[in-house]
């Protein structure tokens, strides 16, 4: 069947530590783009895509499918942020 082709949606979803739930769009990757493997893709999290702000985190991962590869989503859960840096050169 070959590598997955597509592109994935990546949102990060947090609750702040006021306690307010809070959601972004990191980005859209495509598939093998970017110098990533085939069905793998690569999004750059510094730029505008971060930096991620002091809390926990999920990143959810939306797959949107391909003709032989079905739609899907995953999460990275629990990703600790404690102490955010920014820096400009």
């Amino acid at each position: 069947a070959g590598a997955p082709s597509g592109s994935v949606t990546f949102i990060d979803t947090y609750t702040d530590f006021a306690g307010v739930a809070q959601s972004r769009v990191l980005g859209t990757a495509v598939l093998g783009a970017n110098g990533a493997p085939p069905g793998t893709a690569f999004l750059d999290t510094a730029g505008p895509n971060g930096p991620f702000a002091a809390a926990v985190h999920s990143i959810i991962a939306e797959y949107t499918g391909d003709p032989v590869y079905a739609p899907s989503t995953g999460i990275l859960d629990r990703l600790v942020v404690a102490n955010p840096i920014a820096a400009s050169i």
